[in-house]
């Protein structure tokens, strides 16, 4: 009975598993102003640049501006929680999209250019 009980709860546990949403690997910037591509910039050292991945731009405490300026990205999730945080989505004649698959929270400044 008890090995029946153990099953049942690993595959309780395999399909809530299943059913999560792969949006898990937060990157927080925690640098000042910068570029969104220098993955020095982020927390851990990647820059977000997949769905599975969100950006979080909030934990380093001042006035700051991230600038992306290259290609196309897309990734799970976006939110600037520092009131003082300024994205700027710019680009010199070249198309730039930053996509966000997921759920945008924003409580600074997002500028397209």
């Amino acid at each position: 009975m008890l090995r029946l009980l153990q099953n049942l709860m690993g595959a309780i546990i395999f399909c809530l598993t299943l059913s999560l949403p792969a949006y898990g690997q937060n990157r927080n910037w925690d640098s000042g102003d910068g570029l969104w591509n220098n993955a020095s910039n982020w927390d851990p050292n990647d820059v977000p640049d997949t769905i599975a991945e969100t950006a979080t731009l909030g934990g380093f405490p001042a006035v700051y501006t991230v600038t992306y300026s290259l290609g196309s990205t897309t990734v799970g999730g976006l939110s600037v929680i520092n009131g003082d945080a300024r994205l700027l989505i710019t680009s010199s004649g070249a198309n730039v999209a930053l996509l966000v698959e997921g759920d945008i929270a924003n409580a600074g400044t997002i500028n397209l250019d």
